[in-house]
């Protein structure tokens, strides 16, 4: 029995080591392959909170953009009803479509903004592909900058708008160091790991850790690992204000995202906790106060 024991354990820990492999493989596709929303979902949803307003009355133009590798990106402008030098590009949340931007692009277009809304790769009238949580889709956005300024000429002003993903890629896409007057950041991640390893706590009733070997299953498989995606480290020398709107009862993505990344930033910022709300409904919970904060922000800073 004594000579068995070594080989018992040795047994034990590799069913453990394969376990864990598999789940690491596992949790890297439940992240980075999402079953998304379908544009008529997310419409039905706006409907139902009555968010989509004027959206389908307004005047629009849809085309595509092609992104740094060739992918193209379902796209919409919303130009504003007089002329004006203010755009704002909006991009929308995880699993989400160009639909989940439509709240925040009609505030801004009330302000006099030209609006840009996309499906982000992957998502919406997009073909489907690997989802990289804002490292690739940066580069996206970067594309769509890059596109207004080539449409509607050198000299306009260019903000912008994220909630969740939306969010983290646009702070991500300071690295690449973009031409645009400010950043309004909706329920924002200071990093993705953070993120994880609380869903797999609250919700799969696993322990936190395993987010780091599911880190390099992520690499292996979709080429990107989740310790990488880390907006806050692209806040360390910004100086394009921004204004962190946040749920205080965000159960998804804790508040603390945006203490931290507000704290950090060295441009001018602002953070709004909103009282009572829930991960991405900051806007559905208090539409006035919203509108009220992104109103005094974009005065504060001379785009109104």
């Amino acid at each position: 029995m004594i000579t068995l024991f070594p080989g018992i354990l040795f047994s034990l820990l590799l069913i453990f080591l394969v376990l864990l492999c598999a789940l690491s493989f596992l949790l890297a596709a439940k992240v980075s392959r999402p079953g998304c929303n379908s544009l008529e979902e997310i419409r039905g949803r706006l409907i139902k909170a009555d968010l989509l307003g004027d959206f389908d009355a307004l005047p629009k133009e849809e085309y595509s953009v092609g992104s740094f590798d060739g992918c193209e990106l379902h796209t919409i402008f919303l130009p504003a009803a007089v002329p004006s030098d203010r755009y704002v590009i909006c991009s929308h949340g995880y699993t989400i479509n160009y639909y989940g931007s439509v709240p925040y692009a009609l505030l801004f277009h009330s302000l006099g903004f030209h609006c840009v809304i996309y499906d982000s790769r992957g998502h919406g009238g997009n073909p489907r592909t690997d989802c990289t949580m804002g490292v690739v889709e940066s580069r996206d956005l970067i594309a769509q900058i890059e596109d207004c300024f080539r449409r509607r000429g050198p000299d306009i002003r260019i903000g912008l708008h994220g909630e969740s993903m939306g969010s983290g890629l646009q702070i991500m896409a300071l690295r690449y160091r973009p031409d645009i007057r400010f950043i309004v950041n909706d329920c924002g991640y200071a990093d993705l790991v953070n993120v994880l390893a609380g869903k797999l706590r609250s919700e799969m009733k696993l322990p936190g850790w395993l987010v780091y070997p599911a880190s390099l299953a992520c690499r292996l498989r979709f080429g990107y690992s989740f310790t990488a995606v880390r907006p806050i480290d692209q806040l360390r020398d910004n100086t394009v204000p921004i204004c962190f709107i946040h749920g205080d009862r965000d159960s998804f993505i804790s508040c603390e995202n945006s203490v931290r990344m507000q704290a950090v930033t060295k441009g001018l910022s602002e953070l709004h906790l909103i009282p009572g709300a829930e991960h991405a409904e900051s806007l559905l919970t208090d539409r006035e106060r919203y509108r009220r904060i992104v109103e005094t922000f974009l005065r504060r800073i001379d785009m109104l």
